[in-house]
């Protein structure tokens, strides 16, 4: 719901797939880490573009997957998109209202959380960020 407006404004869609998860965690860390990985999602897709959310669960483990299909991450930018104040020079291009904090405020998120996340991009094709939430 948070980021309906921007989407709408990129004329992006948000597609969900999987049913309601459960995890024991602190849900407003969760809320602000997702928020951020939506919203980049959208900002860095194309206008018309889609955003693919997926949720799976299984006995251990909850996996969120965040895709979009937008400008991608290069292979040189991609070791350092979690970094403070980090902007790559085609995503500063294509969003210069960025701070750089963003993806930063996710790793610290996880690291606080002791979540796993990963992200794995093509530039020009899109990102797919993963994050595996522990159960036990």
């Amino acid at each position: 719901q948070e980021v309906k407006g921007l989407a709408a404004g990129k004329q992006v869609t948000v597609n969900v797939t999987g049913g309601e998860v459960h995890v024991v965690s602190d849900p407003k860390q969760l809320q602000i880490l997702f928020l951020n990985l939506l919203s980049n999602a959208i900002v860095y897709s194309h206008t018309g573009g889609t955003v693919d959310i997926g949720l799976e669960e299984d006995a251990t483990r909850v996996r969120v997957r965040v895709a979009d299909r937008g400008i991608g991450i290069s292979d040189k930018a991609l070791p350092h998109v979690f970094e403070d104040f980090y902007r790559a020079q085609d995503a500063a291009a294509f969003n210069p209202n960025s701070t750089g904090l963003g993806l930063a405020i996710v790793r610290q998120i996880a690291r606080n959380l002791r979540l796993t996340i990963t992200v794995e991009s093509e530039q020009g094709k899109g990102s797919v960020f993963e994050v595996i939430v522990s159960k036990g």
